[in-house]
């Protein structure tokens, strides 16, 4: 990102990600997992960014409404620096 933000995950932290996109009893757990995807979608490793879209793509069609358009925004928006800034909690540094 032209020397700003770069994205690594840990081991084993795309895995956490997709389950609980896909399988969490909560909603919101589940949408809260969708939002990190699209961030890794938009700035993992070239892997992370195939699986990334794999899974929100799959989700897009999901028969929950509210898990459907949470993947279809997810895949839609691109999260960058400023983007990024407005999501966490502050400070930002």
């Amino acid at each position: 990102l032209n020397g700003g933000l770069v994205l690594q995950l840990k081991p084993g932290k795309l895995d956490v990600l997709i389950e609980a996109a896909t399988v969490a009893p909560d909603r919101r757990f589940r949408c809260e997992a969708i939002i990190n995807l699209s961030i890794v979608r938009a700035m993992g490793t070239p892997d992370e960014k195939e699986t990334a879209e794999k899974v929100l793509a799959d989700l897009a069609i999901s028969e929950d409404e509210m898990i459907a358009a949470a993947a279809v925004w997810s895949r839609k928006i691109e999260p960058d620096e400023e983007v990024l800034k407005e999501w966490l909690v502050p400070p930002y540094r």
